[in-house]
């Protein structure tokens, strides 16, 4: 399986034009792909015209044997602004806070402070958190 990270993308949505997002991953090298993305991460504003894309490299996913799951982590999110779509998770097994996007929360609203847990990964510029849940206690 393979994705594709889209470096930058400027787009008109019909409640906003003039928008551009950085580092958008889709699961194909198609417009159709970042069209759809982008309509996921505004919840139904449809977008109108893509002006510009600037593809990134294919992002290569390695599948694990059925049943085997990666190392899960438990973390606090320490800062999350879903307007933007990044945010930070403080692990104690991480020194640094980990980057996240908000492709990696399956459609869940986190807010600062919420407990989750996720798994690691190495985005293009260090570890980030993937596969983030939300620990309900």
């Amino acid at each position: 399986m393979s994705e594709v990270n889209v470096e930058l993308v400027k787009y008109d949505t019909k409640k906003t034009k003039k928008r551009k997002r950085a580092n958008l991953i889709v699961s194909a090298k198609t417009e159709a792909a970042v069209i759809e993305k982008l309509e996921k991460i505004h919840k139904g504003d449809q977008v109108e015209s893509i002006n510009e894309i600037i593809w990134g490299e294919a992002i290569v996913k390695t599948q694990t044997k059925k049943g085997v799951a990666g190392t899960v982590i438990r973390g606090v999110v320490k800062f999350y602004d879903e307007e933007k779509g990044f945010g930070f998770i403080n692990s104690d097994t991480h020194e640094e806070d980990l980057f996240f996007h908000s492709t990696a929360l399956n459609g869940e609203s986190l807010y600062d402070d919420d407990l989750v847990q996720f798994e690691m990964s190495v985005g293009p510029k260090g570890p980030i958190a993937i596969h983030i849940k939300l620990i309900e206690e």
